[in-house]
């Protein structure tokens, strides 16, 4: 009984490592499919017959001839791969060109007044608080809220209890170089206190507010390392993750090549073609909504305690650091 039990575990283990796998190579190999089948569409009435052919294209034409019609298949499958990789990583260079282009019109707005400083930071945070696999939906940033609440006051709690104390400097470690420093977010008597360490309630309720703000902004921009987290942790949550991102991206990667497909069709064959177009407008309307839905279930995943951002443990190992530095120089 117990190797058969452990057998099964065995083979859901490998399942579950094999399937995202299979996912990824899904998507890139449909959208070049389908942009080697556009281009075929665009050139093929020109080309010329096989004897007539000379040159490159010659000897493009004999590969299928020499290689025979599997080995053909495989290199046309590894092409078609390559395309599908090339168009995938054009997109998503475009959606990193916009948020880049977010980030820096934000930072041109930041001014060193202390007025318009929340402001500044809570656009600023917006703009740059964005996922590349996963929609962040107000739910999502809810409940990421939430949990990023519960933990900060945990851990602030941990220092009240033995008066251990952190810095404005510290606590801006914890951030990656996109953040607006928090000592810039603070009433000016604490902000110019510099590197002066502070108990966690000499920040004052404004202060925290901007930590927790912070620290969930930063939260949302490291979604995208959270499904691997789950991997180890919590299989489950993350094959349902996983599927639902995966549907997504496969939706919404072949819906530029569909559309290149469609029109080249519309030009090229007949106008009948383009009854297609709703069925493209649906198919990108459901991944749009399954791209949602990963998010969401990756926020939940957060809530509930099944898997941390990277920045939350930071603030944890940072809290025990001081924590232990605050007993080792009380007994000492």
């Amino acid at each position: 009984m117990p190797s058969r039990f452990s057998s099964a575990q065995h083979l859901r283990m490998t399942l579950a490592n094999l399937l995202p796998g299979l996912r990824d190579l899904r998507t890139p190999l449909a959208a070049g499919y389908l942009w080697l089948l556009t281009a075929w569409l665009l050139v093929e009435p020109s080309l010329p017959e096989r004897d007539e052919a000379s040159g490159v294209l010659q000897s493009i034409l004999r590969i299928g001839e020499v290689l025979g019609p599997i080995a053909s298949a495989v290199a046309l499958s590894f092409v078609a791969y390559l395309v599908g990789v090339l168009s995938l990583g054009l997109g998503q260079v475009v959606t990193m060109g916009l948020t880049l282009r977010r980030i820096g019109r934000a930072r041109r707005h930041i001014r060193p007044s202390r007025e318009n400083i929340a402001e500044v930071r809570a656009q600023f945070e917006a703009a740059t608080a964005r996922s590349r696999n996963f929609t962040v939906t107000g739910a999502s940033r809810q409940m990421v809220e939430v949990r990023v609440k519960d933990r900060v006051r945990e851990e602030s709690q941990k220092l009240k209890t033995v008066g251990a104390m952190l810095t404005l400097t510290d606590i801006d470690s914890i951030f990656d170089d996109r953040s607006v420093p928090l000592r810039a977010g603070l009433p000016v008597d604490k902000a110019d206190l510099g590197a002066e360490r502070l108990l966690p309630t000499d920040v004052g309720r404004s202060g925290w507010r901007r930590i927790l703000a912070a620290v969930s902004a930063q939260a949302l921009r490291e979604f995208d390392l959270l499904p691997t987290r789950l991997m180890g942790d919590s299989p489950e949550i993350f094959a349902e993750v996983d599927k639902t991102r995966a549907e997504a991206e496969f939706r919404l990667g072949i819906v530029p090549p569909l559309l290149a497909l469609v029109l080249v069709g519309c030009i090229k064959v007949s106008w009948f073609w383009a009854f297609a177009f709703p069925a493209l407008g649906l198919l990108l309307v459901t991944g749009l909504i399954k791209r949602r839905e990963a998010g969401d279930q990756l926020a939940q995943a957060i809530q509930l305690g099944k898997v941390d951002p990277p920045v939350l443990e930071k603030l944890r190992s940072l809290v025990q650091e001081k924590v232990d530095e605050a007993k080792t120089h009380r007994e000492g």
